[in-house]
């Protein structure tokens, strides 16, 4: 559907979305308020670099997750960038 992030850009941005929140984690904020403040930060920062807009986001994650065979596929993808993206961050 038109209104859908492509496979590939979804891709990109759930990957950046797992790295953020690995990279929160690991700043050991003092509590949940803090780590979730970050977090959305780091968000904000993603979507806006990927040119979208969180309800965009939402709606085509809602898209994949109701088709199960896309979505295994987008998060095999997500996987492979996330482990080769944490291997370049060394």
């Amino acid at each position: 559907p038109d209104d859908v992030i492509s496979p590939n850009k979804m891709v990109e941005v759930i990957a950046d979305l797992h790295l953020s929140e690995a990279k929160v984690s690991k700043l050991n904020l003092a509590g949940y308020d803090s780590s979730f403040v970050a977090y959305k930060e780091l968000e904000k920062r993603i979507f806006n670099d990927h040119e979208i807009d969180s309800t965009k986001y939402k709606r085509s994650y809602n898209f994949y997750a109701i088709n199960p065979r896309y979505m295994v596929e987008l998060y095999q993808k997500v996987e492979k960038k996330v482990k080769a993206d944490s291997v370049k961050l060394r």
